[in-house]
């Protein structure tokens, strides 16, 4: 064995932020039916870190103010026309995440066919776990 049994095994992964909407409920003309918010200026498709509010443990993620929404009332029937600065389906992003962990690892050879392999693995950036399993 060229390390003497030794082995590091990096994990990275990395997740491209999850699509959804803007609704504006402060129009809706029919039960269960909220249009998609309309806006009057550009406003961002991903955040801009997160801000903490008034409330505990709740963050805002994209702000943007009321002068910027245009309140645009929508019957969503059939052959009602769709306002041409209405958001787009899936239009913004939730933050992206990335992370990389790390495995060190020992085999020890017992017999020909048994042995022990020890692992030490930090997840997280925080945690650390021991642990040993005798393979046959």
């Amino acid at each position: 064995m060229l390390l003497g049994g030794w082995s590091l095994n990096p994990l990275f992964i990395a997740r491209t932020g999850q699509p959804f909407s803007i609704f504006d409920s402060s129009v809706q003309e029919l039960p269960d039916n909220t249009p998609r918010a309309t806006f009057n200026r550009f406003v961002p498709n991903s955040g801009n870190g997160l801000i903490a509010t008034t409330v505990p443990d709740t963050f805002q993620y994209i702000t943007f103010s009321s002068s910027q929404v245009t309140h645009l009332p929508m019957a969503l029937t059939p052959g009602s026309a769709w306002p041409s600065n209405m958001s787009g389906c899936d239009a913004f992003r939730a933050p992206d995440w990335r992370n990389l962990d790390f495995g060190l690892y020992k085999d020890t050879k017992i017999t020909e066919r048994v042995r022990v392999q020890r692992t030490g693995s930090t997840y997280h950036r925080r945690h650390f776990q021991l642990g040993a399993k005798l393979i046959f």
